[in-house]
């Protein structure tokens, strides 16, 4: 396609939260939950995709710092909200793989 440039996306060890693509230029972030829902994030600034790389628990950041800060598009046929314990939020024990 022209004028799409690929964007390197990042596994996350996480039982829910499972990579992360971040666009620099278009500050789109990009989230690919179980499931293999995905999720795209607008307006979010560099350190907020870098503060998720670094948070012990990837759900919790997600819930507090993204999902309810940045307009964002997904899966049209689930209702938005928070993660539980039931999504496998009671399992983070992710960190951002190299």
């Amino acid at each position: 396609m022209v004028g799409v440039r690929p964007v390197t996306r990042t596994r996350l060890r996480s039982s829910l939260v499972h990579s992360v693509a971040y666009d620099a230029d278009t500050h789109v972030l990009e989230i690919e939950l179980s499931g293999r829902r995905l999720y795209r994030f607008f307006a979010v600034p560099r350190d907020v995709y870098e503060g998720l790389l670094r948070a012990e628990s990837k759900v919790t950041f997600f819930n507090r710092e993204i999902r309810p800060k940045f307009p964002f598009e997904g899966p049209k046929d689930r209702p938005h909200r928070l993660l539980t314990a039931a999504d496998g939020a009671g399992h983070d024990t992710e960190h951002a793989a190299s």
